[in-house]
């Protein structure tokens, strides 16, 4: 046997002496604890996050109001400020795309008159020709999922929902195209709307959500900041790209858009930063 296989007498016990030692400190250290919340080696067990309590001191109640409601007047009072942001993304994309799009207003009353800007399309209803290629896609989306390795299922189940919708739709257009209620301009005007409503809601919603949590002030003001610069920036980004899409291929693709692609999107996006704001370094250990 090798010398590193062998294990003197003294070195064992000096092992094992160092082991008694250790365990020994570490039960005098936890000598005041409920003997049983301490597993075999005289360690305390940690309380699983499930089960952490949330000590709401006056400081995180104030943090879970007064933050939602600074920023909500703060978006609220900046108005101007956002419409011209979203006038000079809507022009500029309107001379890019030609005179099939325009720069258009919509009037809200929300304690005050705004007038909501957003690209005007007038989309047609579905040729023969489109409706047969809205039904093909809509076939790839049943059908095709099921090819896909069973690792991948739950875009599988995302890809059938979105197929089974759209056949909803071509069962409509079908049968009742004439009787279709909506217009591409209407409803773009009202998803911008509802982008600025989320604009105000979105802090309130991070506020009782993120604000519960012992993170720092700056990292409560943060989150909700992104996320209202994010719908500032991108919304209406978003709803030329829906115009364009209903404009070159008609309002068949309206349910579609109107379902998935406007407030649902900017949920997810909210709540994919939610997310990522979990993973940042807190001030202390939860109570």
């Amino acid at each position: 046997m090798s010398n590193n296989q062998r294990t003197s007498p003294k070195n064992l016990s000096a092992a094992v002496a160092a082991a008694a030692a250790q365990r020994s400190s570490v039960l005098r250290a936890t000598a005041h604890t409920d003997p049983r919340f301490l597993n075999i080696r005289g360690g305390v067990i940690r309380t699983h996050r499930a089960l952490l309590r949330i000590d709401f001191t006056i400081w995180r109640l104030l943090s879970m109001v007064a933050i939602p409601a600074l920023l909500s007047t703060c978006v609220y009072l900046a108005w101007p400020l956002i419409d011209l942001i979203w006038t000079a993304i809507i022009n500029f994309w309107v001379t890019m795309l030609g005179p099939d799009i325009s720069l258009a207003h919509h009037e809200v009353v929300m304690g005050r008159v705004f007038y909501i800007p957003y690209p005007l399309v007038n989309a047609a209803l579905p040729t023969t020709l489109q409706w047969w290629y809205g039904l093909a896609l809509a076939a790839v989306l049943l059908v095709g999922p099921g090819f896909m390795p069973p690792k991948m299922l739950p875009l599988v189940y995302m890809l059938r929902f979105i197929g089974a919708l759209q056949l909803a739709t071509q069962i409509y257009f079908y049968f009742w195209a004439s009787h279709f209620p909506h217009s591409a301009g209407g409803s773009v005007a009202s998803m911008m709307q509802s982008s600025f409503a989320l604009m105000l809601i979105a802090p309130w919603l991070y506020g009782l959500t993120y604000n519960i949590f012992d993170f720092s002030l700056a990292r409560k003001f943060a989150l909700p900041l992104m996320a209202v610069c994010y719908l500032a920036l991108l919304t209406p980004v978003q709803f030329i790209l829906a115009a364009v899409l209903m404009l070159q291929f008609s309002l068949l693709w309206h349910p579609l858009l109107y379902l998935l692609g406007t407030t649902l999107l900017q949920f997810t996006m909210l709540l994919a930063m939610y997310a990522w704001a979990m993973s940042w370094d807190r001030t202390e250990n939860a109570q």
